[in-house]
């Protein structure tokens, strides 16, 4: 049996070695485009910030060795004309004709077509190759108004080299959110970090065309630069499974798996995100109902030093199956979100998060982890124990308490606060009216869900807990 994989980059590379490993007697041939076999895309930016010193370390096997290695062809510089799945035969480069009996097609990467004047300095970030020239470029030239096109991680990972380098940084997306795969909410805490460190972020404009000194946007803006980079993203880790999974069905592995989960992380400039399961965008598209819950806690004990705040929103059904979550703070965001991939991919409930063992260190983790908190009041919100609510369903009469401490607090506009720190609220129940509806803010939602278990155990019916992703730092 002959399988052709057309292959693009990574995908392809690994639907051609996974079935390899499956079938070791079938003629397997990955025809590749570019000239050379796919770099580990994700390291381009290392390579610019010289973290990896050597471009030939982003660089996996080579065609020769994937022949002597997995006895696979791999034609190279070789695009495909014509498909004829009737006779079973493709028209390549060069007028030749290959038959097949198996056919993987990998999705391939969409090539960015702007329009350039004759000698502008564009680059587009793809290969180890081209990473060499930007940095070549770099150094000529000092001072560098660099902008940068692309939404996803490796477009933030070289924005942040760049900077590192010295260099003046616009970063220029279509999309009205970066990276695209988290919700505007949670967005912002990366934004915030990654405007604080001097780069200039322009969302939901397109360049129309890069001229000498300038590039033109949509909106006619004109962004002065000597240098400009196009970064396409790199594959999404859906695509390199779901390759993996046509592999298996060739091969006559039937595995029955869900290869929907998607698992997405970044970090920059100190500050990471990450996302798994669904955001808010997928589930409105599938008119799927869901609860949210956000949490703005400790990423480990208060008495660490170097304590910085973890940020998460939790998306779950009414019945507490958990649809995904979104994660952002200085550390400890790639461990949770993988442990709740794990969970979601299994179909785990808020129940089952409340209840999960997390190791305990003061440095990473505190005695009750940031998740099992998640956990438990998105539980306690399924069972009707915990009502939320947002800044704007605050009427005219009704109370906004903040129970942050004094250096904390700030008065919300238009909103009738009245401010008694946790530690105090017990001996000042009488400053609180009876009978009228009290909506509750704290530093994080787990010390207003704390102010409200007290209240509702004091007598107070008509409480509410403010539940909005806390901006400040």
């Amino acid at each position: 049996m002959h399988t052709i994989i057309v292959g693009n980059g990574n995908t392809g590379i690994t639907a051609a070695t996974h079935l390899r490993r499956w079938d070791e007697e079938s003629d397997i041939t990955l025809i590749e485009k570019s000239d050379t076999l796919a770099a580990a895309s994700g390291g381009l930016s290392y390579l610019l910030n010289g973290k990896v010193k050597n471009a030939d370390e982003l660089i996996g096997a080579t065609a020769d060795e994937m022949k002597t290695i997995f006895n696979i062809d791999v034609r190279l510089g070789t695009s495909v004309a014509v498909v004829d799945d009737r006779h079973k035969t493709l028209l390549i480069s060069g007028g030749k004709k290959l038959y097949y009996d198996k056919l993987m097609i990998m999705p391939q990467m969409l090539q960015t077509k702007i329009a350039t004047e004759s000698g502008a300095p564009v680059f587009e970030l793809r290969s180890p190759d081209e990473a060499q020239k930007i940095i070549v470029a770099l150094r000529k030239k000092h001072n560098q108004n660099v902008v940068i096109l692309g939404s996803e991680e490796k477009a933030l990972a070289t924005a942040e080299a760049l900077m590192n380098g010295g260099a003046k940084v616009s970063l220029i997306s279509s999309a009205s959110i970066i990276p695209t795969w988290l919700d505007a909410d949670m967005a912002f805490f990366l934004k915030r970090r990654i405007e604080a460190a001097g780069v200039n972020i322009m969302t939901g404009v397109e360049i129309c065309r890069f001229e000498v000194n300038h590039v033109v946007l949509n909106n006619g803006q004109r962004i002065d630069y000597n240098m400009a980079i196009i970064v396409p993203p790199r594959p999404d880790t859906a695509d390199i499974r779901q390759a993996k999974a046509e592999a298996d069905v060739i091969a006559g592995k039937l595995l029955q798996t869900d290869f929907n989960l998607s698992n997405h992380f970044v970090k920059v400039f100190d500050y990471a995100v990450g996302q798994t399961g669904c955001n808010e965008n997928e589930l409105r598209q599938h008119s799927q109902n869901f609860n949210r819950l956000y949490l703005a806690t400790g990423d480990g004990e208060n008495f660490m030093p170097d304590s910085a705040k973890l940020r998460m929103k939790l998306l779950f059904a009414s019945n507490g199956t958990i649809f995904g979550i979104q994660i952002a703070g200085r550390r400890g965001v790639f461990s949770r979100l993988n442990t709740m991939a794990a969970l979601i991919f299994k179909g785990g409930s808020v129940q089952d998060l409340a209840a999960l063992p997390v190791a305990y260190f003061p440095e990473f983790s505190r005695a009750k982890d940031a998740l099992n908190i998640l956990g438990s009041l998105a539980s306690e919100i399924c069972h009707g124990e915990l009502k939320t609510a947002g800044l704007a369903q605050i009427a005219d009469g009704d109370i906004l308490l903040d129970v942050r401490s004094k250096k904390h607090f700030y008065p919300a506009a238009d909103k009738t606060n009245i401010n008694i720190p946790l530690a105090t609220l017990r001996k000042n129940l009488k400053h609180l009216p009876q009978g009228k509806n009290i909506f509750i803010r704290g530093n994080g939602s787990y010390d207003a869900y704390l102010a409200y278990r007290i209240l509702t155990q004091r007598g107070f019916d008509k409480l509410f807990m403010i539940n909005e992703p806390e901006t400040e730092n």
